[in-house]
């Protein structure tokens, strides 16, 4: 009990209590309260057995994704694709083997679309697209054609540049001819989630890392069909990258998904890539304007938008200045209380003589 109120009062000690426990709290959870949600998340995933999202290597040293939970350990055509992109910068001649083993798993988990097309599957399902296995997506092709242009370059063997071009040519099948885009006026949307049975989700980083792959294809080979390509996607981006800002703030997808912070840094490398390759000022229009958004504070963001881990990520602080404000507070009054005793006791003494 604090020192600062009459004993008497046991309510509006409680209340004061309560009311500092309350303001110190607020004071804290901005600063501490993310770092507060990713610890507790750790222990909960510890304790139900989940684990967090990584990568492994199997056997053959080939990336395969931990997903956790019912999805469990799965291969991802961009994982292996981003993985031997990144081995392709290094000179270690075990990583130059491990870089072949990537491009040749890719080659060996792609299939015939047409007589001038691969495609590549993701096999298991995705429920935040609702996606069923086996499904498509045009961002395995654009990391794929990546990969294989580092590969062309590599070792100058054109199948590797055969191998890209046939991983191109998907972009021009539509999604419901069991394809990748989606063909309208606007021009052409390389979809990340393709199936025709679900919704349009225009995932917008899966989009623009196809043009980047297409881009990179151009530089190395100065095909038509690729800038063709690059030019139909660009103006699809261009007509529609208004549904992707919400008040400053960059949507995952057109369904209004926003974008995590990692995301939404993202977008804005994406902004700077296109604004760079076609010179059009929309682009970096949009990049400055997110570049100006600052994400909120951890209350605000709670307060907007509750969620189970946040609300208890606010009870567990405030459950913890309340131990830490009450315990000295107790033991102080517990002193104070033994003097105010001894004064009585001597008072009652001194009268009884």
């Amino acid at each position: 009990m604090s020192l600062f109120v009459p004993k008497e009062n046991l309510v509006f000690k409680k209340v004061f209590l309560f009311v500092v426990t309350l303001f110190i709290t607020l004071l804290l959870v901005n600063p501490f309260g993310l770092l507060i949600e990713k610890s507790e998340t750790q222990v909960y995933r510890r304790i139900i057995g989940k684990q967090k999202q990584h990568i492994d290597l199997d056997s053959a040293g080939i990336p395969i994704m931990e997903y956790g939970g019912n999805l469990g350990k799965q291969y991802n055509i961009v994982t292996v694709a981003e993985y031997a992109i990144d081995l392709s910068k290094q000179t270690d001649a075990l990583k130059g083997t491990q870089f072949y083993d990537c491009i040749n798993w890719l080659i060996r988990n792609s299939e015939f679309l047409n007589d001038s097309s691969i495609i590549y599957f993701n096999h298991y399902s995705w429920s935040g697209y609702k996606m069923s296995p086996p499904w498509r997506s045009a961002m395995n092709q654009g990391r794929a054609i990546q990969a294989f242009i580092k590969a062309y370059e590599l070792s100058s063997d054109t199948l590797y540049l055969n191998l890209a071009r046939r991983s191109m040519n998907t972009l021009y099948t539509e999604v419901k001819d069991g394809g990748v885009t989606y063909i309208d006026s606007s021009g052409y949307w390389y979809e990340e989630y393709a199936d025709d049975n679900v919704p349009q989700s225009r995932v917008l980083n899966g989009m623009i890392v196809v043009l980047q792959a297409l881009s990179d294809f151009h530089k190395v080979t100065n095909d038509p069909g690729s800038l063709f390509l690059f030019t139909k996607g660009v103006n699809a981006v261009k007509s529609s990258l208004h549904l992707y800002d919400n008040k400053g703030h960059s949507n995952y997808d057109v369904l209004g998904k926003p974008a995590s912070p990692w995301y939404h840094n993202f977008h804005i490398e994406l902004m700077d890539f296109m604004y760079t390759e076609t010179h059009d000022p929309v682009f970096n229009d949009y990049k400055q304007k997110w570049l100006l958004y600052k994400e909120p504070s951890y209350l605000a963001a709670l307060i907007h938008k509750p969620t189970r881990i946040g609300v208890f990520v606010v009870f567990t602080l405030f459950v913890s200045v309340l131990l830490i404000v009450s315990i000295p507070g107790y033991f102080i009054w517990f002193r104070k209380e033994l003097e105010r005793r001894r004064t009585l006791n001597m008072k009652h003494e001194m009268r009884d003589t």
